[in-house]
């Protein structure tokens, strides 16, 4: 039967956001055929005119020849094949998937990304990608108007938010370097040496032993940060955590403490990282708090600390900004508008920009901060004032994931009207469910976190122990899983996360808050990710809430 609890009617400005999505059920299919037809017909035409002169290759008898037939048949058979292998991939388009951080793709997103591969450019460089590198810039351009930077800010596109951390860590430590070696009157570039030679310089011109500069990370970090300690020679002791506070954002009053800690000990900084929107919970770090401290720092002791936002997930938010009203809290809001004020920014449209995979980007508010380090290839004409191949740390880059961005951008927009339009949805999706969960008669003992569009709960009674509490939860997770697979037409994608002790703060208001004796030190918790333009859609013939309250309600009794 039709949904009754609905958010609200569809009005003009989302029914004209629905032409670019396919839809769960491929709505959208006659638009698509057509223009994936009208795309081919134009890239077989441009094929084509290039070189009209110069021949056939393939002739109409070599293709009505025997042996052309049967490998054709055969390539026919394999592709029908593999077609449907894929048919047993996880079904991330549909309302009922709400586990990981990945959903339904733009149209404008897919058709990009489609053009691009029909073209293969590599943005290594103007000379292999003559419009993908064009491309690149304004997708960039528009990344950056919509975080806030100013004209000028510069970066490009990685393979994904790891390796985009990991291009701020290479610029971070050559600026650090070049302060070292301007402090140390060396007057040479000190990235020529070893990490062992570096810290013998150091110490020897210090007087004092030198263990490398620190990385100061929220505990909520991604595992990048920890894979970017190893890769860059800092050691994994030298990823120091900012604590957590009881919601699992990073506690900014410590920061300053941190810092402190670390000047004591004669610790050079690297760089300050903050998190908008955090792998496990999705909650956003006070960042405009982190700003102010690293801010005041500069003006009292001269000393420029490098603040990266670690925003893979969450740096679309921005596009909220303009909505009205927010469903954002007032930290939230403030954290986003501070974007503007880092020093560098990754952020992954693969993830809540609807793009495919794989697409990051990594972000530079100044250009003296991004070009200060270059490596080039004696086989590649470089264009230093159009490449970014000599400065970025992948070499072969797709223009693909740009191109997507690109023209996602230009359809949807990203501001209040077309991102903030549709992520708002999301917000206001999960508050919907959460207050369901909430009057549902089950023992669903949500986590109190910063809001955005994931959701977080444990399973099990008031007054019980911790550990029954991860038991119970642990128990349903098993349990639709076996559901998914015996009944998959009515079942739920869901993921799970397990707190560790990084959030003990958290952890301890959640047993406070809800009478649970508090036996362990970690916490169990189903994961929902609201990301789907869809979920709360007035037309599908379900009610998804009632039926994910029935599905946790037979999984709760087994």
């Amino acid at each position: 039967m039709p949904m009754n609890n609905k958010l609200q009617s569809c009005d003009p400005s989302e029914i004209a956001l629905k032409n670019f999505f396919l839809g769960p059920q491929a709505e959208n299919a006659d638009f698509v055929l057509s223009e994936v037809q009208s795309l081919l017909n134009s890239w077989f035409a441009w094929r084509r005119s290039q070189f009209p002169a110069d021949g056939y290759a393939i002739t109409e008898a070599e293709k009505n020849s025997p042996a052309f037939q049967k490998r054709t048949q055969e390539f026919r058979g394999h592709i029908t094949q593999l077609s449907e292998r894929f048919f047993n991939e996880i079904p991330k388009f549909s309302p009922r998937y709400i586990g990981h951080m990945f959903s339904e793709m733009s149209l404008p997103a897919l058709l990009g990304h489609i053009i691009t591969l029909l073209h293969n450019p590599n943005n290594i460089s103007k000379e292999s990608s003559s419009v993908g590198v064009d491309i690149e810039k304004e997708a960039v351009r528009r990344l950056c108007e919509m975080v806030g930077y100013p004209e000028g800010a510069v970066g490009h596109f990685t393979s994904g938010g790891t390796v985009a951390n990991f291009e701020c860590v290479l610029r971070a430590k050559k600026r650090w370097l070049n302060q070292v070696s301007a402090e140390l009157g060396e007057g040479r570039d000190l990235s020529i040496l070893s990490d062992a030679e570096l810290g013998r310089l150091i110490s020897k011109k210090t007087g004092r032993d030198f263990n490398g500069p620190v990385l100061l990370v929220p505990e909520s970090k991604h595992y990048s940060w920890v894979k970017a300690a190893h890769i860059f020679g800092l050691g994994s002791k030298n990823i120091r955590g900012i604590p957590l506070d009881v919601r699992g954002c990073a506690d900014a009053r410590l920061l300053a403490r941190q810092i402190d800690l670390c000047q004591r000990d004669h610790e050079p900084i690297l760089a300050v990282v903050s998190v908008c929107g955090t792998t496990e919970l999705g909650t956003i770090d006070p960042i405009h708090s982190f700003q102010n401290c690293l801010d005041e720092i500069e003006r009292n002791r001269g000393e420029k600390i490098w603040h990266h936002v670690d925003a893979a997930y969450g740096g679309f938010f921005s596009t909220m900004l303009g909505c009205e009203p927010n469903p954002l809290s007032e930290v939230a809001i403030n954290a986003l508008e501070a974007l503007k004020r880092s020093t560098s920014i990754t952020i992954d449209p693969h993830k809540l920009g609807y793009v495919p995979y794989a697409s990051g980007a990594f972000l530079c508010r100044e250009r003296t901060d991004y070009y200060n380090h270059q490596v080039v290839a004696p086989y590649v004409d470089f264009n230093k004032q159009e490449d970014s191949g000599p400065y970025t740390l992948e070499g072969s880059r797709s223009a693909a994931g740009a191109v997507a961005m690109f023209l996602t951008a230009e359809c949807i927009g990203l501001n209040e009207k077309g991102y903030g339009n549709i992520l708002t949805r999301t917000v206001r999706s999960c508050e919907a469910f959460r207050k369901s969960l909430e009057a549902a008669e089950l023992p669903i003992q949500i986590v109190e976190t910063e809001r955005t569009n994931i959701l977080c709960f444990a399973m099990g009674a008031r007054g019980m122990c911790l550990s029954e509490i991860n038991a119970h939860t642990h128990r349903v997770i098993q349990a639709i899983k076996k559901f998914q697979e015996e009944s998959p037409e009515t079942s739920f994608f869901i993921s799970k996360t397990i707190l560790q002790e990084n959030f003990s703060a958290l952890i301890e208001s959640f047993c406070q808050e809800h009478e649970i004796q508090k036996d362990d030190n970690t916490l169990v918790v189903i994961r929902l990710t609201f990301m789907n333009p869809f979920i709360s859609s007035v037309h599908p013939q379900v009610d998804f809430q009632a039926e994910f309250i029935a599905l946790l309600r037979a999984a709760y009794m087994i």
